[in-house]
């Protein structure tokens, strides 16, 4: 996602963000507000919200494990296609986390985590009623979709409320949601098992019905907000946050670069330089298997053999291993040849002896 990029208004350098810099214009970053910003009840909320999301993520992709055994009674199926019932929800985030990242740079923060885990309870909840292994799979797999949304948008979006000075601590403390959230769904599902597998999905939907707290407590990005252009929004939300903000301010904002694509890398001349499968490549030098063959030498007072005593048996078993300039050895002008050249082997001399 794309993050508002603040720059003086005279000569387009990187503006360093502080509560006393602005630009030659007057205007001043949003960033430039969370500095001195004070933490108070309204970011509390906020990050209470958005941290209970992030249990929510981790509570799906789990609950239905410790049910499998009821799931598969009930649909009468094997361990396989138990195993894709389970994984299908994070089949689904795979593609969807692409696609809910561009749409939050559209849309807003806090319309895709409002979209996404509504959608995601109402996806939950039909699964919950699948008459059969193959809709119970497809419903799983939608939820994951929905899902991801607030999975891809959770993170920046928590630290874009924050004041700067709290973002790489509470990074940490956001993260912890999702332990928090393997151990609720093996209390609850603990709970519930002997109600049935539909209960637990049950259970699981109605976590949906936390968006009513993003909605109340959760307001959008003032980066995105300034990003837009709706400078009057983004003022509102930076003094709900506990920011002095004047009226009518403007922020200084430039239109970010343009995200690149995924599919790019399989096009032009992205294509030409993209790296492929590993292939395999021939070099001039032995390989290690001859060199370390050609070095087992008799020392002195050794009774062991040389390895460069006739028959050259590894030699032979190793010359399909080979390049053919390796078999074929070069024409060179060395000093074991003399001037006028001469046929010189690629083998490494100690297993030419003898």
């Amino acid at each position: 996602m794309s993050a508002t990029t603040a720059r003086s208004g005279a000569t387009g350098e990187p503006l360093e963000p502080g509560p006393g810099r602005a630009g030659a214009a007057g205007l001043r970053p949003v960033g430039s507000y969370f500095e001195a910003m004070p933490f108070g009840r309204a970011h509390v909320l906020a990050a209470l919200a958005l941290f209970m999301a992030s249990v929510i993520e981790s509570w799906e992709q789990l609950a239905l494990v410790y049910v499998s055994g009821d799931l598969g009674d009930a649909f009468s199926i094997d361990a396989g296609r138990i195993g894709w019932v389970l994984s299908a929800v994070a089949l689904g985030m795979i593609p969807g986390a692409l696609v809910w990242g561009p749409v939050s740079d559209r849309i807003g923060r806090r319309a895709v985590c409002l979209w996404s885990l509504s959608a995601y309870g109402v996806i939950a909840l039909a699964s919950a009623f699948s008459p059969n292994f193959t809709v119970l799979l497809v419903t799983r797999v939608l939820s994951g979709l929905a899902l991801a949304g607030i999975y891809t948008v959770t993170f920046p979006y928590f630290l874009e409320l924050l004041p700067s000075r709290m973002r790489g601590r509470a990074a940490v403390y956001l993260s912890i949601g999702w332990p928090i959230g393997v151990l609720a769904a093996v209390g609850v599902t603990q709970l519930l098992a002997g109600l049935g597998w539909h209960v637990v999905a049950i259970a699981s939907a109605l976590a949906g019905l936390w968006v009513f707290a993003i909605r109340a407590w959760v307001p959008e990005s003032p980066y995105w907000l300034a990003e837009q252009n709706r400078h009057d929004d983004a003022a509102a939300v930076l003094r709900r946050l506990g920011a002095d903000v004047p009226a009518g301010t403007r922020f200084e904002v430039v239109a970010p670069e343009r995200a690149g694509r995924p599919v790019e890398l399989l096009r032009g001349r992205l294509l030409r330089i993209t790296p492929g499968p590993p292939r395999p490549s021939w070099s001039p030098r032995p390989s290690p298997l001859r060199w370390s063959a050609s070095s087992w030498r008799r020392r002195p007072g050794s009774r062991r053999r040389s390895c460069s005593s006739r028959p050259f048996w590894w030699w032979r078993c190793s010359s399909p291993l080979r390049c053919p300039r390796q078999r074929a050895g070069t024409w060179n002008r060395s000093p074991r040849t003399g001037p006028a050249g001469g046929f010189h082997s690629a083998a490494p001399q100690g297993l030419m002896a003898g």
